[in-house]
């Protein structure tokens, strides 16, 4: 035995029965490794999204459309071994803690808690809810998950998926919704990949792109001498106007809102940041949802499916800002596509 294993008290049964005893996926992976390296690390991936709700509230419907999505999808249900090298679904529950009396105030510390409270992802479970009773009439539902069970695409399903349970009713109705696609099966898939030709496409198109500009971006403050990942949580509303002239904008510009804002992110990074005079070449991370790879199947996947897409983008001050946008939805079409036909 090697003397410098560590030895886990560790019981795979203790959640219940289980489901599935599989291999994480390699954004999984990932997401757990980095945890690892202290609770503030952890914390940088709690999710959290809240909903208002208006009119009057059924406690039980609600309760029942809950644990109803636990049972639909396993990413839900699942946990870490404490080594990282399995992902463990079992039984498993939506815990909902209920907050009343309560007001505006109480509803800020309830969403800042939420994303300050460490998830323990060998134990589980990683998502829990608080239902925040603001009158008779008015309730805020703040749900949060781990991103290692959770992306941006599933807190989607999961939204869309609540409000059709609730409003049919899933005691009345428990078939309301088509099956769920298994998070263990698309694993098992992951798993079962040969990925060297990706990694081959990928080396391929970052060298054809070339080295990016270094961004001498300012600070407000010097850069520490060692990572930290001490942080904290700033909400600012948008009105509902500004959206729709990004839309219209967008519209105009014939392009989607995320092209167009993407490509003011790269005005601005250029703009801000020293650089030569001349075109200046950016490598910008893109987050993409493995989901959308999956076709039908993936419409119902709940997981952390995230792929980071670097996008090579040119930003040349002497050119408009429509052709940045053009050049910017071109980029992403291109890559997109090129994605979709390695992985397909």
């Amino acid at each position: 035995m090697n003397p410098d294993s560590q030895a886990f008290e560790y019981d795979p049964f203790e959640g219940g029965e289980l489901a599935a005893a599989l291999t994480p996926t390699p954004q999984q992976r990932e997401v757990w490794l980095a945890s690892q390296l202290g609770d503030d690390a952890n914390l940088a991936f709690n999710e959290s999204v809240t909903l208002a709700l208006r009119g009057p509230l059924d406690r039980d419907a609600l309760d029942c459309a809950l644990q109803a999505l636990v049972q639909r999808h396993e990413a839900l249900r699942s946990t870490f071994s404490p080594d990282g090298e399995l992902l463990v679904a079992a039984a498993g529950s939506w815990p909902v803690t209920t907050h009343s009396p309560a007001n505006a105030e109480t509803l800020a510390a309830v969403e800042r808690k939420a994303v300050s409270t460490p998830f323990l992802l060998s134990r589980g479970p990683l998502i829990r809810a608080d239902l925040v009773i603001l009158a008779a009439d008015h309730h805020a539902l703040v749900l949060t998950a781990h991103h290692a069970v959770c992306d941006g695409w599933s807190t989607g399903v999961l939204l869309r998926e609540l409000g059709s349970l609730y409003t049919t009713g899933v005691r009345r109705a428990p078939s309301a919704l088509p099956p769920a696609s298994s998070w263990v099966e698309y694993a098992k898939g992951r798993a079962e990949r040969d990925d060297r030709e990706d990694v081959a496409w990928w080396l391929e198109t970052l060298r054809a792109a070339g080295p990016p500009a270094a961004l001498d971006l300012p600070a407000d403050r010097p850069r520490p001498p060692f990572r930290s990942y001490a942080s904290d949580r700033f909400d600012t509303r948008f009105p509902p106007s500004l959206s729709a002239d990004l839309d219209a904008l967008a519209s105009r510009l014939g392009a989607t809102p995320f092209a167009t804002l993407l490509a003011g992110v790269a005005s601005v990074l250029t703009r801000v940041a020293p650089s030569e005079e001349g075109p200046c070449s950016i490598l910008v991370g893109v987050p993409s949802a493995g989901q959308a790879l999956e076709g039908r199947r993936g419409r119902t996947l709940v997981g952390h499916a995230v792929n980071l897409l670097p996008i090579a983008l040119s930003v040349d001050f002497e050119r408009s800002f429509q052709e940045l946008v053009t050049s910017v939805k071109e980029a992403l079409y291109e890559q997109f596509a090129r994605i979709g036909k390695v992985l397909g």
